[in-house]
């Protein structure tokens, strides 16, 4: 008789455990990401003898273009875009800015994204050009 009260006891926690568990591996998954870059044109650190015409990076995920941006500045701190930062129609996942002539110096790249998932990352680069 006392073995019929321990299992009786244990049955509802079992129950419960199991009952957790179906839920769990029941539910869909929700992947929540960040956007970082994969991908960036001109590369961080690098030292190039010719000036870049625009600055490109891709994304590990898709973007909301209202909410992301991407600028250059100086080393004075002074903007050298030559338009507004896009998303690309055909890869949500790629984002460029057209820059101006670029006279020889260092040149930081600011970048802030939300991804589709809402979530926001931001960064900054620097890339030196001779």
């Amino acid at each position: 008789m006392q073995r019929n009260r321990i299992i009786a006891s244990f049955c509802p926690r079992r129950y419960a455990l199991l009952l957790m568990l179906c839920l769990l591996l029941g539910c869909p998954v929700v992947a929540w990401s960040h956007a970082h870059p994969k991908q960036m044109t001109p590369a961080p650190d690098a030292t190039l003898q010719q000036a870049p015409k625009q600055v490109r990076i891709l994304f590990t995920e898709d973007l909301e273009a209202a909410f992301s941006s991407l600028k250059v500045t100086d080393a004075q701190g002074d903007s050298v875009t030559a338009g507004d930062s896009q998303v690309a129609d055909d890869q949500p996942k790629e984002m460029s800015v057209p820059l101006e002539s670029l006279p020889p110096g260092t040149y930081t790249v600011h970048w802030h994204v939300v991804a589709r998932d809402g979530h926001t990352t931001e960064g900054t680069y620097d890339f030196q050009l001779q």
